[in-house]
């Protein structure tokens, strides 16, 4: 079969729901309009800062506040069930649904909901990430993108798109396995004891070697994180058209009435932590509803985040989060237990290629 040519290939856009997000946002629509985006559907929730002045320069964005659930075209179940008033997800999971129908109704055909700290890419050896989606069968409504977080190193740049270019690799069989013994342990341990013996796990399988220990500057007491500090779970896309057929949970579509058939492909990268600054940022702008103490590291990574002075907290995030020993560095590249992806620091670099300071924002 010859290539399609790039005009014929299906269209796909992105949704994002944010809020004071312009330190990343200014680079993440360069690189999705230089990866050829359709449409960058906005919504601002409670925004404040500088980015719906800065996006009126992108006319492939359209930016508005969230929306309500009489904007919806024929809402099911769920929607009408969701709380978007208290809980920021709800309010994801409406702006998704009113992204995805009105993609199709501009003919786009695809569509994901990512945050604005996650890049994502094709499946490895495809040229672009339309490629990838035009090899996908007409019979499959989603696609499911496994996600690798950062593994932060000191940074040569403000943009980390750019300069990080270090990602944790999955482990799939350990995660799996985990997933049935952590079911029963949580239902007799505490949250703590749950992270701890997660934490064992990897740090068995991978001889010691990780995740690194970490202690909370707060309280002293041990932070036992897994391989990821973020979810490992996924993002996805969705053809536009059937979204409305599905329930979407912010990171994949399931189902209502009948699950939708899905693959695997591509990747998403996370930015999790770029930089000390957005460690606290993240943290410190999320509403109580979702300091959940279910969940022991981020509860303890978000007690520093809002309590902790900012140098206690640049300090914890240099020493404890960042990894500046190029030793250690390189011997969890020889173990493959991280990977360097370059893929997004090459688009940047083209489009920098004639742009003398690698610290003003990317414009196209």
């Amino acid at each position: 079969m010859s290539a399609l040519a790039p005009q014929d290939m299906p269209s796909f856009a992105i949704t994002f729901t944010v809020k004071n997000e312009w330190d990343l946002l200014q680079f993440a629509l360069p690189y999705f309009e230089a990866i050829g985006v359709a449409r960058v559907y906005l919504f601002w929730d409670q925004t404040t800062d500088e980015a719906p002045e800065e996006v009126k320069a992108f006319n492939f964005v359209e930016a508005r506040d969230c929306v309500s659930l009489d904007e919806i075209k024929t809402p099911g179940r769920w929607l009408s069930e969701l709380k978007p008033e208290t809980h920021m997800d709800h309010r994801k999971r409406l702006n998704t649904m009113f992204a995805a129908q009105e993609a199709h109704r501009a003919g786009i055909n695809w569509i994901s909901c990512i945050d604005p700290d996650e890049i994502l890419l094709p499946n490895e050896g495809d040229a672009s990430l339309r490629a990838s989606l035009a090899a996908i069968p007409e019979d499959v409504d989603q696609i499911i993108v496994p996600n690798l977080e950062v593994f932060p190193v000191p940074r040569e740049d403000e943009n980390p798109f750019r300069s990080q270019t270090l990602f944790i690799n999955r482990m799939e069989r350990v995660d799996a396995i985990w997933r049935y013994v952590g079911a029963g342990l949580s239902r007799v341990l505490s949250p703590r004891h749950v992270a701890f013996w997660r934490h064992t796990l990897f740090r068995f399988v991978t001889a010691g070697k990780f995740p690194p220990k970490m202690t909370n500057p707060l309280t002293g007491t041990p932070i036992h994180r897994s391989l990821y500090l973020g979810y490992n779970n996924c993002k996805s896309f969705m053809r536009s058209g059937r979204a409305p057929l599905y329930n979407y949970n912010i990171h994949k579509w399931v189902a209502i009435d009948e699950a939708p058939k899905s693959i695997k492909g591509g990747r998403v990268l996370h930015y999790y932590f770029p930089s000390y600054a957005y460690f606290i940022k993240k943290f410190r702008q999320r509403p109580s509803n979702m300091r959940l103490k279910v969940f022991d590291t981020p509860y303890q990574l978000g007690e520093i985040s809002r309590n902790a002075s900012r140098e206690m907290s640049k300090i914890f995030f240099e020493q404890q989060i960042c990894c500046s020993d190029p030793a250690a560095t390189q011997a969890l590249l020889d173990r493959g237990i991280i990977t360097q992806i370059s893929d997004v620091s090459d688009v940047f670099d083209r489009l920098h290629k004639d742009t003398p300071s690698t610290s003003d924002p990317i414009t196209s």
